[in-house]
């Protein structure tokens, strides 16, 4: 029993420097993280890198921007640092190791101390407490840390779903461009078969035909350079997922070309989707859990220790206890302090700073969207049926004799000329649509399509 006092003194010890430690076990992607009227939820872990085949012949959007999320390198490199600090905050709430001391003196020397008989020996243990409850705050900047972690990987996935859909636009803007050159080609065929016919009943000049073998070769060489700038753009596509750009034939889509754009209130709403406006939210907190830290660590630690001291001469025994204090006479943290202080201030404004470029940036894309879907639509509905409708008048005119070939091709370059504008408001378009779904974090998709028009 003679050991009992030993044992509370080291127990009541470690009890209280237990109490100021605080365990971290949460799945993050599980955790929701609050901003301003939304919240951000990430429910899933991202699949190993290249453990799913890559997509092959005619694919769909959806496919691309799933075989990207589940195969890019840097997804996968975000997810591990991810991991990492999850174990930081992990070791965030563990306390420092007690230290055990073994202390002999008085043996060994001459004379009256010659020998063990006079040897006194202790065997202790101690352990540093944090006063300031150092231990918890670490673990809320751990946290903070973690969660912008989460945060900043949801953001990078965002970024590339954006950027795959502007890629995958030009894979499928080139393809439609091709498919118009082929159709201008067989056009000018069927073109140099009239003027042939109409040169041989000399109601035309020769020169007509040299006129248009010359245009048949440009057009030949348009087509040419178009499937060249195709390859190159399925390759640019294929490299977000670590892929091959001759697995996929062709890319097929049915894209939206009317959108109802809500009031500016409802997308600055929407943008609180953002993964990037957490993040914002999220280093503010940080900031100021770090200058709560700040001001913890200038509390200065405590040892507490004891055990049991043995004397040879006696044959006896006793207890000691050691209680150990710095005393603040030079390191108080204050500079810690005023630079964590000036830290959080920046943060608080880099977040408003922040926020005027996202709610600029949603706005001004809204608008220019706005005008580019009026001008796709005024393309669509009035120009290009007057431009159709002129060609074939004058073509029928020059078949019969009634125009002049120059008439004839002023029409069909005029033709050839909407088409190609067309095609350009339409790319112009639908990358607008995919950088505003990227800032609303492709909220805005589910509730504002309100037509379609499928490009073929």
């Amino acid at each position: 029993m003679k050991s009992q006092p030993l044992i509370v003194v080291i127990l009541g010890s470690l009890a209280f420097a237990t109490g100021c430690t605080t365990t971290i076990g949460r799945d993050v992607y599980n955790a929701t993280f609050v901003t301003p009227k939304k919240s951000f939820q990430q429910n899933s872990a991202p699949i190993a890198i290249m453990q799913k085949m890559e997509p092959t012949g005619v694919i769909m959007l959806d496919d691309a921007l799933n075989a990207t999320l589940e195969r890019h390198p840097g997804l996968a490199a975000s997810w591990h640092e991810i991991k990492a600090s999850e174990g930081a905050a992990n070791q965030a709430g563990m306390l420092s190791n007690p230290s055990l001391s073994v202390e002999i003196e008085q043996f060994g020397g001459s004379g009256y101390y010659s020998g063990t008989d006079l040897m006194e020996s202790k065997i202790g243990i101690s352990q540093e407490i944090p006063l300031g409850w150092q231990i918890p705050k670490r673990v809320q900047v751990a946290e903070a840390q973690t969660d912008i972690a989460v945060l900043e990987y949801a953001a990078q996935a965002l970024a590339l779903r954006t950027e795959v859909r502007k890629r995958f636009l030009r894979v499928y803007m080139l393809q439609e461009q091709l498919k118009l050159e082929k159709e201008q080609l067989m056009l000018l065929e069927s073109l140099k078969d009239a003027v042939a016919k109409r040169v041989a009943s000399g109601e035309a000049s020769p020169l007509d035909e040299a006129k248009i073998a010359v245009q048949l070769a440009s057009s030949d060489i348009a087509v040419e350079r178009t499937k060249r700038e195709l390859g190159a753009a399925k390759f640019v596509l294929a490299s977000f997922w670590a892929g091959d750009a001759s697995e996929f034939s062709e890319v097929r889509a049915d894209y939206q070309t009317v959108i109802a754009l809500p009031a500016d209130s409802e997308l600055l709403e929407l943008l609180a989707s953002n993964p990037v406006y957490g993040i914002l939210e999220r280093k503010v907190a940080l900031s100021s859990a770090s200058l709560d830290l700040a001001r913890a660590e200038a509390w200065m630690d405590i040892e507490v220790g004891g055990g049991i001291q043995y004397f040879n001469e006696t044959d006896d025994h006793a207890y000691f206890l050691e209680v150990s204090v710095p005393i603040p006479l030079f390191d108080r943290n204050k500079g810690r302090i005023e630079e964590t202080l000036q830290m959080r201030n920046k943060t608080v404004k880099d977040r408003e700073a922040g926020l005027i470029a996202l709610k600029t940036s949603l706005l001004e894309t809204a608008r220019r969207l706005s005008s580019s879907q009026d001008a796709f639509l005024s393309m669509q509905n009035t120009v290009m049926p007057v431009a159709e409708k002129a060609f074939i008048s004058v073509r029928k005119a020059y078949q019969a004799g009634e125009q002049g070939y120059l008439e004839l091709l002023e029409a069909q370059r005029t033709l050839l000329v909407t088409r190609r504008e067309r095609l350009e408001l339409f790319a112009e378009l639908q990358e607008l649509m995919a950088e505003l779904y990227g800032l609303t974090a492709e909220t805005l998709r589910k509730d504002h399509i309100i037509g379609s028009n499928k490009e073929s």
